[in-house]
């Protein structure tokens, strides 16, 4: 429970991941066709995405809401283009930080998928 002034984000565990995951899979679908608007949306996330984390190390506690909206947005598209984003999302639970070299790497497997996808 988060304390007055306290800016410590709780603890997220596998399960708060995966719950959160299933949950959102409920509201999308990723069998659906990927059109112009969905892959719009996501490129202008990324790009948002990518402009707002800095390099070296940051909370990976404080990645997983930004990267659940990402994941959103991707598994609206399909999901090989949400999967770079869900395996991050998965190993975060796990540890303090997460590089911005992470990010981006995730960011570049995103796009990659993106641009596999038939026009």
């Amino acid at each position: 429970m988060r304390r007055h002034g306290s800016t410590a984000d709780p603890p997220v565990d596998d399960a708060d991941v995966e719950r959160i995951l299933d949950s959102l899979r409920d509201r999308v679908e990723p069998e659906r066709p990927a059109d112009v608007a969905h892959r719009s949306d996501l490129d202008a996330a990324l790009r948002a995405f990518r402009a707002s984390h800095p390099t070296g190390t940051l909370s990976a506690p404080r990645m997983i809401s930004p990267l659940l909206d990402l994941w959103a947005l991707a598994s609206a598209v399909g999901p090989q283009v949400a999967a770079p984003i869900e395996r991050l999302l998965k190993a975060l639970p796990d540890r303090a930080v997460v590089t911005g070299a992470e990010l981006d790497v995730c960011v570049d497997d995103v796009e990659a998928a993106l641009d596999d996808l038939p026009a």
